[in-house]
């Protein structure tokens, strides 16, 4: 199985290599596997076939260690299978469904199920086998092609032209398949040709109730076309019993005008017959005869198409399409490679330009240096705090997110609980951030004397003159309306502190408002 299917991915994917050369190269060598070793004076009829012996081989070696769909993707740009795809017979279906499998791929990982390659199509296998999906789900309808599907399969859609065919299949079971009732918890069914009491108690029963479900089917059969439909029928006769026995009345017209018929629009001429080959014992036609008729139901209008007027020894057409293009000089071929490798080039040398980032965003507290901000002054004022006080970032997040919330003093303590519980602190860390929270706003009373503006979390973003942008949000600021204040709060106590990291917010205040800016790294 393995070496089939080696071969098959040659012989579909790989067109330089032609079937007579992989048959040669088998019978040469014995087997199509991708890791067998090759002579290093290989003829050169078979440098192909090695050539993709070794695209399969880096593929399978490296199909573990990245996404799946790249392997896929990879795939197709080796061997060139685009064009292959797109120029068969309903190619841009059939591309498009190749692209689908890239897309189930991706869904695939992100669904936690890619441990492997081989898990991947273990998951295809399994959904080819048990889904009730039997098409594939892109370009049903806008693309050239016609879908063969169950009535009861196409529920729900909608067609430009839909045909109900198979006319003998049969409107109902001969006799009832099964009787249930539900509150004896009672379920009949036929076996083996053989049926309970039940169910031939109830034949009738089950039999109406069947042909009424076969009139549903039948009316969303009808339906599913949007433009034009198509009915199967027979000129001579009703076809009783059949599954299409239903639609019979918007078909047919009254039985005296079934030889009266007009012109019918858009269509070719027509002849005096709609049954194609008459038995030579019946000369005189009694079929409905071609053209535009009036139902014996509804206000619409029927057209019964000549079968004589279809070319039905057409030949059928095969393999590919706009063949065309494919043929040309080979300079007209050398020319046409050569624009599409400059093409790629350029795609390529795109996308690694698109994949360079225009902005540098760095975060402010990783910033090492501002010095668009060395002129800043900054003052570090520092709260000595009791003996044996808390610390660690715990404490920190604590005091930070009590400054954030607090509007009053009287509401501190009630907040340091609050926040504790929330960061798994117990009530001796809580009170000692409800202790230094007390006074960090007792100094920033004495401060923010004479404020006009005042922000807390503000968001600021500032572009250096490296062209990076800082990202930051600043702990606490205040205008007096002559100058700003920024202040960024630090738990921890060091001997030198990186002051880059507030000296940006200060830079980004001053360039947005206009107004010099005194920063404070206030410890506590």
């Amino acid at each position: 199985d393995d070496e089939l299917s080696v071969f098959a991915v040659l012989r579909g994917s790989l067109v330089a290599a032609l079937d007579d050369t992989l048959l040669r190269f088998r019978q040469q060598y014995g087997r199509l596997r991708p890791f067998m070793k090759l002579p290093e004076d290989l003829d050169a009829e078979f440098a192909a076939v090695r050539d993709a012996l070794g695209t399969i081989a880096e593929l399978h070696r490296r199909r573990n260690y990245r996404p799946i769909a790249d392997t896929i993707h990879e795939l197709l740009e080796r061997t060139r299978a685009h064009a292959g795809f797109a120029f068969r017979k309903g190619g841009e279906r059939v591309l498009a469904n190749v692209y689908r499998l890239a897309d189930l791929a991706r869904s695939f990982e992100i669904g936690g199920g890619a441990t492997s390659f081989r898990a991947f199509v273990e998951y295809l296998e399994s959904e080819y086998e048990g889904s009730d999906q039997s098409e594939a789900p892109v370009l049903e309808q806008e693309g050239g092609g016609v879908r063969l599907m169950t009535v009861h399969r196409a529920k729900g859609l909608e067609f430009p032209v839909a045909i109900l065919a198979d006319l003998t299949a049969k409107l109902s079971h001969d006799g009832a398949e099964r009787y249930m009732a539900p509150e004896r918890r009672l379920c009949a069914q036929k076996l083996i040709g053989c049926a309970p009491w039940e169910v031939l108690a109830h034949d009738e029963e089950e039999r109406k109730e069947d042909e009424e479900e076969a009139v549903r089917v039948a009316y969303v059969a009808a339906t599913r076309a949007r433009d034009l439909l198509v009915v199967t029928a027979i000129g001579e006769k009703e076809h009783e019993g059949g599954w299409l026995s239903p639609l019979y009345d918007a078909l047919y017209p009254e039985r005296e005008r079934w030889r009266r018929a007009g012109a019918a629009p858009g269509c070719p001429k027509f002849g005096a017959a709609t049954v194609l080959n008459r038995p030579p014992e019946l000369p005189e036609e009694t079929s409905v005869r071609p053209g535009l008729h009036a139902p014996r139901a509804g206000s619409h209008e029927v057209v019964w198409f000549d079968p004589a007027a279809l070319r039905l020894e057409a030949e059928h057409a095969e393999g590919t399409e706009n063949e065309q293009v494919l043929r040309g000089s080979p300079d007209a071929a050398a020319e046409g490679i050569a624009k599409y490798e400059a093409w790629r080039a350029e795609r390529e040398t795109r996308i690694a330009e698109g994949g360079v980032p225009r902005l540098r965003v760095v975060t402010a507290e990783r910033l090492a240096r501002c010095e668009e901000g060395e002129d800043i002054a900054v003052e570090t004022v520092t709260f000595e705090g009791e003996q044996g006080r808390p610390g660690g970032r715990r404490f920190g997040r604590i005091v930070h997110d009590v400054l954030e919330a607090v509007v009053r003093v009287d509401e501190v303590d009630a907040l340091a609980a609050v926040c504790g519980k929330e960061h798994g602190a117990g009530e001796q860390e809580c009170a000692a951030a409800a202790s230094v929270v007390r006074g960090v706003l007792d100094w920033l009373g004495r401060e923010m004397r004479g404020m006009v503006e005042r922000h807390r979390e503000w968001p600021v973003m500032v572009r250096l003159e490296d062209g990076r942008v800082v990202d930051g949000r600043i702990d606490l600021a205040w205008s007096d309306g002559a100058r700003w204040t920024v202040v960024d709060y630090k738990t921890d106590r060091r001997e030198r502190r990186n002051i880059a990291q507030v000296r940006a917010y200060g830079l980004a205040v001053r360039l947005a408002t206009g107004m010099p800016v005194r920063c404070v790294v206030l410890e506590v």
